[in-house]
């Protein structure tokens, strides 16, 4: 699940009424600092804590039961977006998850993109900034920019 939170201390006690229905939740927007506590009860938290006034926070909850690793992508950022990754292996291969959150109003290049995705064969959930609608897209992320 992926969740536009708009702000994650205030909505804590709505988010634990729904999240022992997923194993997995992407969170954007948290506005959560480091020094700000927080965590749930059976999940992993995988936090992208605002540093600057200009960053929104990412989060991703992951169940304790779930072996993961955190990608590195400080080799690949721009002003415009915000990003964290998970590795998971499954029985196919590794699943990348990837959390973003893309400030509006903001110029991505073409060429951040193809930084970005070229290497990942991936099953990627993204959350649309317009329509705050679930995206799940499958297959090569080179397609999501041609």
């Amino acid at each position: 699940m992926s969740w536009n939170c708009r702000g994650l201390r205030g909505k804590i006690p709505r988010l634990a009424n729904f999240v022992s229905d997923f194993d997995l939740i992407c969170l954007q927007e948290t506005l959560l600092r480091c020094h700000t506590p927080f965590s749930l009860s059976g999940f992993a938290c995988i936090r992208n804590d605002i540093s600057t006034c200009h960053q929104r926070g990412l989060c991703i909850l992951i169940r304790n039961s779930i072996d993961f690793q955190v990608l590195n992508f400080s080799h690949i950022q721009h002003h415009s977006i915000e990003d964290q990754g998970i590795k998971i292996m499954v029985d196919q291969g590794p699943l990348y998850i990837i959390n973003i959150y893309r400030h509006s109003k903001q110029i991505h290049p073409k060429k951040f993109f193809v930084t970005y995705f070229n290497p990942l064969l991936i099953i990627l959930i993204l959350f649309s900034w317009e329509t705050l609608t679930p995206i799940i897209l499958h297959g090569v992320a080179r397609r999501l920019i041609e």
